[in-house]
């Protein structure tokens, strides 16, 4: 007999698995639904984690990953957990809001980066210039430095991190 978890309405025999089991059980189920998956229909498909707080025969028992479309790094969740892959910079569950000592941005491959945090500043320093902190461009910018000049397209984005003091920046618009 099939023990399918209320998940499938059919099942085939398998003479290979029933000898493995030890003679207990040779089914396998088919058509698992419910975003269920498995032998026995008794974990979720990819895309889906188990609700711990339902049985498995529960018709609810796998719930979607629902990562976030920006802050994950895939669509796949932990099946056990739930946890979407967050990017660098990400947390929750869904990986929907930016980790400590990180701000959002508005870039959809870095959406949070991290805070720039000042040197601390003391009287033999004084007379150098204060570092650069990281910088976003965003489309329509051009940086310009003593020896190079970087133009950005229309749909394009660019982050600039640890600029050298005395390095000359200009930031233009582009018309």
């Amino acid at each position: 007999a099939c023990n399918c978890n209320l998940h499938a309405r059919r099942c085939r025999f398998n003479m290979e698995l029933y000898k493995l089991s030890g003679r207990k059980s040779g089914g396998v189920c088919l058509n698992c639904r419910h975003n269920t998956a498995g032998r026995h229909c008794h974990y979720c498909k990819e895309g889906y984690y188990r609700d711990m707080t339902k049985p498995i025969t529960h018709r609810k028992a796998c719930k979607a990953c629902d990562c976030h479309p920006v802050g994950a790094a895939g669509k796949t969740c932990n099946q056990t957990t739930g946890q979407c892959p967050c990017k660098d910079g990400v947390t929750g569950i869904t990986c929907n809001r930016c980790a400590k000592g990180y701000q959002q941005s508005r870039s959809p491959i870095a959406p949070c980066i991290k805070i720039p945090v000042a040197p601390p500043t003391t009287a033999a320093s004084s007379t150098e210039e204060p570092a650069v902190p990281d910088l976003w461009l965003d489309p329509g910018f051009q940086l310009l430095t003593f020896d190079s000049s970087l133009t950005l397209s229309s749909d394009s984005q660019f982050l600039i991190s640890s600029l050298p003091r005395g390095s000359g920046y200009r930031l233009l618009t582009l018309a």
